[in-house]
């Protein structure tokens, strides 16, 4: 059994609504009911570009992108709360992609080897000026003895 809804009523609605969405589409993903907190709620689906966060106070949220490359059909939305099992929470029905699709980089590439790369070495260049102070310092200290 499915309901549908108007597209700015809040998703999901009801355990049967199924909002209908083009692959590289997104949609806002809502929930005011569960006793979740801000960052503790990992949605997840095959259809998804990569996982997302639930974050807010009293109402959680989360825009979710579906990939280009997803298949039309209907997708299933895992609700993943930390020290609690995953369970069913939502589903979506997935469309043809409008021409020219891609997606986006994702933003764990974004975070990957080459940002962290310049920390390593700040950190010792910094080591190495603290090393030369210290070896001029104490060479000025002979001098003057």
């Amino acid at each position: 059994m499915e309901e549908r809804y108007l597209a700015g009523t809040q998703w999901p609605s009801s355990p049967w609504d199924v909002r209908t969405v083009p692959a590289g589409g997104e949609l806002r993903a809502k929930d005011g009911l569960e006793m979740a907190t801000d960052g503790m709620v990992k949605l997840t689906s095959p259809g998804f570009t990569e996982p997302v966060v639930m974050h807010g106070d009293k109402m959680v949220s989360a825009t979710v992108r579906i990939r280009c490359s997803a298949q039309p059909g209907l997708y299933i939305v895992q609700w993943n709360e930390e020290g609690k099992p995953a369970r069913e929470w939502a589903r979506y029905r997935v469309t043809a992609p409008p021409a020219g699709c891609h997606d986006p980089a994702s933003s764990s590439q974004a975070g990957g080897a080459t940002s962290w790369a310049p920390w390593p070495l700040g950190g010792g260049a910094a080591l190495a000026a603290f090393g030369i102070g210290a070896w001029v310092w104490r060479r000025r200290r002979k001098v003057y003895r």
